[in-house]
């Protein structure tokens, strides 16, 4: 328990960004006539490594609310562009959005062994804090946003951040270990176990994650994924909750969400929206993109409502 709690500490006090620099950066309006701007920036992470991240932002010296925005496993800052879509229409409506690429992730230089929930919890906390020192940021009213593994992150870091108070859980992988989907994603709790032991033997794993794609897992991931426990985490958590399933997910089941949810505090405010023909990607990548559309409109509608 001390250990964690050092930990913890270690996190929040360690999470000082360097100032960016500005690789990309333009402004545009919305058709509230409200002027946003979009840019691409580059923050020192605590591990001393560049970490690429997109600010989304109504121009403006009035204080704004804040959505931070985790990516999933393997998965670039703007989650395919998910993410940019919803924080598009919430800058238009004069809301501010941060995501960030995790080590060996999207533009990230660093190798994916520094991939791990506690590399992750700390890159969102930099990312956090570069918002509050850059801009005016309201703290009365800030948001997580969290899709597959970045829902787990996502809820972690509400454990360590109280000032969040809503959370929006996009296909979420809660749990512990192998728990909440892992699985799934590693085919199996016993072909994960054994990807668990190669990974202590060797200090990583080779995994496929897509035709082509072969990522090195450490051994450290693994033993993130055994030390924090989301559903903890999310037993917690008090405040405002959207949790979105799709009926086709085949990576997160269906059946995960209502496990999850057992461990929902008595106190939390939940919207639980079950989606028909949507699957883990929330169809981003087909040609009928009207699910994908009605996904974006749904968590900006409540973020809106909820800020």
């Amino acid at each position: 328990m001390a250990k964690n709690k050092k930990r913890n500490a270690l996190l929040l006090l360690g999470t000082a960004a360097a100032i960016s620099a500005t690789t990309y950066y333009y402004l545009t309006k919305a058709k509230s006539g409200e002027q946003i701007e979009e840019k691409d920036v580059v923050i020192k992470n605590t591990r001393g490594c560049d970490m690429p991240c997109k600010i989304v932002r109504p121009v403006t010296l009035k204080k704004v609310p804040l959505v931070v925005f985790c990516p999933g496993f393997n998965d670039d800052k703007t989650s395919e562009g998910r993410f940019l879509m919803i924080a598009r229409n919430l800058a238009a409506k004069g809301v501010a959005s941060v995501m960030m690429d995790h080590a060996g992730c999207g533009e990230s230089s660093e190798d994916f062994t520094s991939y791990r929930l506690s590399n992750n919890i700390a890159d969102i906390d930099t990312a956090f804090q570069y918002m509050l020192v850059e801009y005016n940021i309201d703290m009365d009213h800030l948001a997580l946003v969290g899709y597959s593994m970045g829902g787990r992150d996502a809820v972690l870091f509400s454990r360590l951040r109280k000032e969040f108070h809503a959370l929006v859980l996009l296909a979420p992988s809660l749990g512990r270990a192998y728990d909440g989907a892992a699985e799934e994603l590693f085919g199996g709790v016993n072909s994960y176990k054994k990807l668990e032991e190669s990974a202590k033997q060797n200090g990583y794993i080779l995994f496929e994650d897509g035709p082509g794609n072969r990522i090195k897992v450490s051994e450290g991931f693994f033993e993130d994924m055994k030390e924090y426990d989301s559903l903890r985490a999310l037993k917690d958590f008090t405040g405002h909750i959207l949790y979105i399933q799709g009926a086709e997910d085949e990576v997160v089941p269906a059946e995960y969400s209502g496990k999850a949810l057992q461990y929902l505090n008595k106190k939390a405010k939940l919207q639980y929206a079950y989606l028909d023909h949507v699957n883990h990607s929330f169809n981003v990548s087909e040609e009928n993109s009207s699910q994908y559309e009605r996904t974006v409109r749904l968590v900006a509608d409540y973020l809106l409502a909820e800020l």
